[in-house]
């Protein structure tokens, strides 16, 4: 009789290491999948309601890439491993392309938090129209010399 409780225990012992290593498993995946989150939000031109349809917007951070964003100016980045990210946004020609939070400058963009399992909302571009002081069709930004007229 006591060596049947004994094996009866053996077998008890063994189902409770196969449930905990299911367990620990099935815990391990899903902190896998949790470990990721999105960043979205719209690009808008300087015009009130303006909406920008296929702006770009690339992000850097634990990973790179880039989105564009819809017909109502909207964007998503889904499945980003959670860390920090510096946006860019570019709208299409005759605007400027400008980091989150209204800067032109990489050093100065605030970094956006993805955080696993969230969406991190609201993070919405305005971007300025591209100026073209010597009408040579290529706006300053971009332009070598933006005060003389040369088209190259």
């Amino acid at each position: 009789m006591a060596s049947r409780n004994l094996k009866c225990r053996a077998k008890t012992r063994w189902y409770l290491y196969l449930w905990t290593i299911g367990l620990l498993i099935w815990s391990l995946i899903s902190t896998v999948h949790a470990e990721t989150g999105i960043i979205s939000g719209q690009v808008f031109g300087q015009s009130e309601g303006e909406t920008l349809r296929g702006a770009v917007i690339y992000y850097e951070g634990p990973i790179s890439g880039q989105v564009f964003a819809d017909d109502s100016g909207t964007y998503f980045t889904p499945g980003l491993p959670v860390g920090l990210y510096r946006l860019r946004a570019c709208g299409p020609a005759g605007y400027l392309c400008e980091y989150y939070d209204n800067v032109y400058e990489a050093g100065e963009a605030t970094w956006v938090s993805v955080i696993g399992g969230l969406n991190t909302e609201g993070i919405n571009f305005i971007l300025p129209p591209d100026t073209d002081a010597d009408g040579d069709g290529i706006g300053d930004r971009s332009d070598n010399c933006p005060f003389v007229f040369n088209p190259d």
